[in-house]
């Protein structure tokens, strides 16, 4: 676009800008022509050094990332951006990286998370949102990876996720009489799904040693031929 300025010392002006948005043409990209020479195959260096390296950089970065507070922030949803989810799902990777400085950043997240609600609820997406399963699951992963012995409100968490199995022997987010409440108090049915056993969420807790043989079966029947789910 262009924009005209006046200024009674210095007359007209314009300025131009110039917008650009990428689009991609098969037609183009389909075909190779004949003189052009193929692009000799990038040599990756997968060796236990630079993987060493990579896992440090990526260390590194995580712990970077978070905010003021000592929370990581995920993708916003209904309630808002998550804080609680993805911190526990992130401290549990740097639990098992184990290294110095990614336990230290473990071990603080989840003092963070326990004094997140009180002693006998468990947590939710984030501080607006509901306890959840999922939410759950990552929390005790979490001090599962950390060597924690489940005690006080972890207790109460796995005996939270002991309840929660559904007829069909899987995990769902939310139970599914949540469904018609959740429905009213955000003004839509958009997580009626998430009130459903899903595999990601029963994989979350099928990963905790104490709750593998109650939801192992579940998974194993929704396997696929190819060995996938």
């Amino acid at each position: 676009g262009i924009s005209f300025t006046y200024a009674p010392e210095k007359g007209f002006t314009a300025t131009g800008a110039l917008g650009f948005e990428a689009t991609w043409h098969p037609d183009l990209t389909a075909a190779t022509p004949p003189s052009a020479k193929a692009s000799p195959p990038v040599q990756r260096d997968f060796s236990i050094k630079n993987l060493e390296r990579a896992i440090q950089t990526a260390i590194r970065s995580l712990v970077k990332g978070r905010g003021q507070g000592g929370w990581w922030k995920d993708f916003r949803g209904l309630g808002g951006m998550s804080d609680a989810w993805v911190t526990a799902y992130i401290a549990t990777s740097l639990a098992e990286a184990g290294t110095p400085e990614s336990l230290k950043a473990a071990q603080d997240a989840l003092h963070l998370l326990q004094n997140r609600r009180g002693a006998i609820e468990v947590w939710g997406f984030n501080f607006v949102m509901p306890q959840d399963a999922d939410s759950a699951s990552w929390v005790l992963r979490l001090s599962q990876a950390l060597g924690i012995d489940p005690t006080g409100r972890l207790a109460f968490a796995t005996r939270f996720l002991q309840d929660r199995k559904n007829e069909d022997g899987g995990l769902a987010t939310y139970e599914p009489g949540d469904a018609a409440r959740l429905s009213v108090f955000f003004g839509t049915t958009a997580l009626a799904g998430q009130c459903h056993s899903h595999d990601g969420v029963t994989a979350a807790a099928a990963g905790i040693y104490r709750l593998a043989a109650i939801y192992k079966d579940y998974l194993r029947n929704r396997q696929q031929p190819d060995g996938s789910w």
